[in-house]
């Protein structure tokens, strides 16, 4: 009786881990699923910022066609789908006139949209600067008030900065206002606004 005894208790003892293997399995590969998915969310949802394309260079067209935003001034459009997409538009900005490529690197921080710009020479360049418009997007950006700061290449020490406060906030928010030249529309749909400095110095005004 106690060698049988014996015998089923050991039975018992070595197939309770080949049943909790699988058990343990369908933990481990349930967790890493679920790790899989929260990172894909959170990834989702952080803001990013790209260039989607630009103009050449405008100069020329700027004396040429008066429907134009005029030369000495510097401005930023922008619209914003609630929840979604902030688009951007600088206009009026300054490169050399024969970019290889027109480049940003856009960060949002702190509730500060930065918006480096950066060209590419390695084509040679040449030997004069130029108007462009270039548009932005940024996608995955909450609402919310932000500092929308763009820094440029071609200013001077002593200009004023191409810089101002966005409320992205819901449509029948109040939006404060700066400077002499801003617009800002609101409605359920989408927000828009744009907002300008005025320069007067070369490759502007001219």
């Amino acid at each position: 009786m106690d060698i049988k005894g014996n015998i089923y208790r050991n039975n018992r003892l070595i197939s309770v881990p080949h049943l909790l293997i699988p058990i343990l399995l369908i933990f481990f590969f349930n967790g890493c699923s679920e790790e899989r998915a929260t990172g894909t969310n959170i990834e989702e949802l952080n803001p990013t910022g790209m260039v989607i394309g630009h103009t050449g260079c405008k100069s020329h067209l700027l004396t040429a066609d008066d429907s134009l935003t005029p030369s000495n001034l510097d401005c930023i459009e922008y619209e914003y789908t609630p929840g979604s997409v902030l688009l951007l538009k600088h206009i009026n900005a300054a490169f050399n006139c024969c970019p290889t490529e027109v480049l940003a690197d856009i960060t949002i921080e702190n509730g500060t949209i930065t918006v480096v710009e950066r060209e590419d020479l390695s084509g040679g360049g040449c030997a004069c600067l130029c108007l462009f418009d270039v548009d932005y997007r940024i996608e995955n950006l909450s609402p919310g008030e932000y500092r929308l700061v763009v820094v440029e290449l071609y200013v001077y020490e002593g200009d004023e900065k191409l810089e101002f406060t966005i409320d992205l906030g819901s449509p029948e928010n109040s939006t404060s206002r700066e400077g002499k030249h801003e617009f800002i529309s609101k409605s359920a749909a989408s927000q828009v606004g744009s907002y300008c400095v005025e320069r007067d110095h070369y490759p502007w005004g001219q």
